[in-house]
């Protein structure tokens, strides 16, 4: 189950800094997933 969740942390992270780079006006992504994860 942590092997799961690693792997959709990475992911999770790679999608968040591609919308950042897209995105710029957008911290709040950050927030929302620290939060729930």
């Amino acid at each position: 189950m942590e092997t799961i969740d690693i792997c959709a942390k990475v992911q999770l992270d790679k999608w968040v800094a591609d919308m950042n780079r897209l995105f710029p006006n957008w911290p709040y992504f950050h927030i929302t997933f620290t939060v729930s994860s």
